[in-house]
């Protein structure tokens, strides 16, 4: 792939790592659009306790596609201070809202906790955070 079309490290990974998060951000949307009138199959796994309706599932595709293109544009402008902070908090979001689902309301088990996006949301907040505070993209 050239490297043209990769954004720039600035002399980390993160950049990459948001632009793999905004890949499977955008997979997953269309997961939950090409379901049509029946919640996908993946959204069952993630929260076998729960019961949801299609319209729930491409509801969370939009705010998942929200999401992806926020941290696209952190991806390539990691030094945007403003920029950075929006993708932190799409990350923030999605850890209250899977540790609530998980942990208060019971509708995702702890094995779906640590299999998909609780776990990536939770490590990629966590690097995020510390890149925030240390300051290593913006001064």
């Amino acid at each position: 792939m050239p490297s043209s079309i990769l954004p720039a490290t600035h002399g980390g990974w993160l950049p990459y790592w948001l632009l793999v998060l905004s890949f499977l951000g955008a997979l997953n949307t269309c997961i939950n659009y090409a379901s049509g009138n029946e919640p996908s199959s993946s959204a069952a796994q993630l929260y076998p306790n729960a019961v949801f309706t299609a319209l729930q599932g491409r509801t969370f595709g939009t705010w998942t596609s929200i999401s992806a293109a926020v941290r696209l544009q952190a991806a390539y402008d990691i030094k945007n201070k403003g920029v950075y902070e929006l993708a932190l908090f799409t990350l923030l979001a999605a850890v209250a809202h899977f540790c609530l689902e998980w942990l208060w309301f019971g509708t995702m088990t702890t094995k779906t906790f640590m299999q998909t996006g609780g776990v990536v949301d939770v490590l990629s907040l966590a690097w995020m955070a510390l890149g925030w505070s240390g300051g290593w993209y913006f001064s």
